[in-house]
């Protein structure tokens, strides 16, 4: 749903509704977008959808999986063990309604108690009042970067037709990410923007430029600070 290299909000809506007309099945990736805004499965008309904890404040080795009930009831499950079945004969079996048929086994119960107090701390704010400020940060990072000499930030910039995460990429001409990120983390504390979180890396970089290209990208991520 977002692009985490350079941001932008893909079309979700507009996607699935093209994907839905040849009969195709549509799964988002939220993980980038559950935590910084509003979003309304029901309205994205998305079949599936998943996030993961951790970028929520929660615990790793824990997301969810959001899918609409029709679907889900016509999918065999592909574990088996204890919860996901509902009778046992002696040549057949029947599943339990989902979602308990795709949770066989011993859950991961205290991943799962905290990603539901993570949920519940990011809804006492308020998604909304998460994104408004999150974009307020974002805006003025941009308007600075851009002003600065030797700067090349990637994606489209900030505007009212253009949507886009809370995050900047950028690099700093002739100067490696590394060194920057290195210098920064070097940085007395007061001198640093204690909202912003730097990631130097090669991943980055291969989801625009390809398997060849050696990482010059430094991204600043915006991140919740309340």
């Amino acid at each position: 749903m977002v692009f985490s290299f350079k941001g932008s909000v893909f079309p979700v809506a507009e996607i699935a509704h093209l994907s839905h007309t040849i009969g195709a099945k549509v799964l988002v990736d939220a993980c980038q977008s559950v935590p910084h805004m509003v979003v309304d499965v029901q309205s994205l008309d998305a079949d599936f959808l998943v996030a993961s904890s951790h970028k929520m404040c929660g615990p790793t080795g824990v997301g969810f999986l959001y899918g609409k009930s029709e679907l889900l009831s016509a999918m065999p499950p592909f574990l088996g063990g204890g919860e996901m079945i509902a009778d046992v004969f002696l040549d057949h079996s029947t599943y339990a309604e989902p979602p308990s048929r795709f949770e066989a086994g011993t859950p991961a119960i205290g991943e799962v108690i905290g990603l539901g107090a993570a949920i519940d701390y990011l809804s006492e704010i308020g998604m909304q009042k998460i994104h408004d400020y999150e974009t307020e940060l974002a805006d003025y990072l941009y308007e600075r970067l851009h002003s600065i000499p030797n700067i090349r930030i990637y994606g489209p910039m900030p505007s009212e037709t253009v949507r886009r995460a809370p995050l900047c990429s950028f690099n700093v001409v002739n100067i490696h990410p590394t060194d920057i990120a290195t210098y920064l983390d070097q940085q007395p504390f007061d001198r640093v923007i204690i909202v912003l979180s730097l990631s130097t890396g090669f991943w980055e970089s291969v989801q625009v430029h390809g398997p060849a290209y050696i990482s010059t990208i430094l991204k600043k991520k915006l991140t919740h600070s309340f």
